[in-house]
């Protein structure tokens, strides 16, 4: 074998490395959907064709004339882990076109069968040489069955580009047609090193043009991962800000100040006090407009402790407030509790004359911390609430932020006349959650 072959090699094995990289920042950077575990094994697949390509090549280097059965095993698991390659790409493809493709298990098998009956014929040819054969001088060779392999592969890849080319003409999302025309050009590029491949041979021309359609394919879903994230991020802060600015609503501050004035007359200690609450619930406030990740529980729960203070002299003590906190130790969006509790506050206890209870509880359970905000005030119908009685607005905000932030949940139940609890479920492990 010609020492011209060792370029060949290292540039193979070259690949094999960068793709395996490549693996591992499709796991931890893009995501776990089933496209990208499809999109994972195709990569897969690539290796171990360029890792059996190297194979075929250094016994030739250590033993020139010997038997050729292990070339012909190895080119078996090659042209077998290319077809696997391909439906791979099939299943990728089909699956980003149309999310609901591949729920159908009994087509998905039909669909396999002719991957299965190549792959089992592949194997067999490393003795049969069906599909291919090496020859007395250790070069491989096209069998009378080639035809097959080559059919099957073929409406692998031709079917996907097919519905790529139509779905990026039909779509109106100018980020879906870029997707969608970066498929029809990884096909391009690998159908145009397969024609000059041959021309070329001490130079790994297909393995180099699958290098490069499987990274332009790559940039391509990290990029629009990148982006998702920041949409998700700029709706997140859109979120915090409208938290905020619903908890700074002129009648709130004017009533705090208020009552600060009067506590002047006569309290001066307690009207002190109620300037520092009332100083550390706007910072809190303001705080929050910083926060891009989770705050200790504890820091919500102080912020809330604020709040309810204040409230509580506005309306003379008629609110009565229980703890019972039994974990801390975890993080929540920040203006998690506040707002229900403000809820609990605005449109339950003070909606009775003689005021009301509101229980606020915390625990930790196997797989979850939970926090659970009671009040015995008025409550209301699921059913006929109007938005601001079944909180709507704020907790559906509050609702939105713990899903995206942590995984978590909200839940509300309430009766009329009997009150409302809230109930807020963080799991330990999110990953579990989605």
């Amino acid at each position: 074998m010609d020492s011209a072959y060792l370029p060949y090699i290292v540039t193979e094995a070259f690949c094999i490395i960068y793709a395996a990289v490549m693996l591992s920042r499709l796991q931890s950077e893009v995501g776990e959907g089933r496209e990208l575990m499809s999109l994972k094994k195709m990569i897969a697949a690539y290796m171990v064709m360029l890792a059996t390509d190297i194979a075929c090549i250094i016994p030739e280097f250590i033993i020139p004339s010997g038997p050729h059965i292990i070339t012909a095993v190895f080119s078996g698991i090659s042209v077998s882990a290319v077809a696997f390659g391909c439906y791979r790409w099939y299943q990728f493809v089909e699956i980003r076109i149309n999310p609901a493709a591949g729920q159908n298990r009994k087509t998905e098998r039909l669909i396999r069968i002719p991957l299965f009956a190549v792959c089992a014929l592949d194997l067999i040819s490393s003795f049969t040489g069906w599909v291919f054969y090496i020859d007395d001088g250790g070069r491989y060779s096209l069998g009378e069955l080639f035809w097959i392999q080559g059919v099957v592969t073929f409406a692998y890849l031709l079917v996907p580009t097919v519905q790529a080319a139509y779905a990026a003409v039909r779509t109106r999302e100018a980020k879906k047609r870029r997707e969608y025309a970066t498929y029809v050009v990884y096909i391009c590029i690998c159908s145009a090193v397969v024609a000059v491949e041959d021309f070329i041979p001490t130079v790994p021309v297909f393995a180099l043009g699958v290098f490069a359609a499987i990274q332009i394919l790559f940039l391509t879903l990290y990029l629009d991962k990148e982006y998702a994230l920041a949409k998700q991020e700029r709706e997140l802060t859109e979120a915090q800000v409208g938290v905020v600015l619903s908890q700074l609503q002129p009648h709130f501050l004017f009533n705090a100040l208020m009552a600060i004035q009067d506590l002047c007359h006569g309290r001066a200690p307690e009207a002190e006090q109620t300037v520092v609450e009332f100083a550390e619930y706007l910072r809190g406030n303001i705080d929050s407009l910083r926060c891009r990740g989770t705050i200790p529980f504890s820091r919500e729960l102080k912020h809330t402790k604020n709040y309810l203070s204040l409230e509580n002299r506005r309306f003379a003590g008629k609110i009565r407030v229980e703890y019972d906190i039994r974990a801390e130790n975890f993080g929540v969006p920040a203006l998690t509790l506040q707002p229900i509790v403000e809820h609990a506050v605005r449109y339950g206890v003070t909606q009775r004359v003689e005021g009301g209870s509101i229980r606020i509880c915390s625990e930790e359970t196997d797989d979850a911390y939970r926090v659970r905000v009671e009040d015995d005030g008025v409550g209301f119908d699921p059913e006929n609430a109007k938005p601001e009685e079944s909180g709507n607005s704020g907790i559906g905000n509050v609702r939105a932020r713990l899903r995206e932030m942590c995984g978590g949940s909200l839940r509300v139940a309430s009766k009329p006349g009997e009150g409302t609890a809230v109930e807020i479920a963080i799991p330990k492990d999110r990953r579990a959650a989605t």
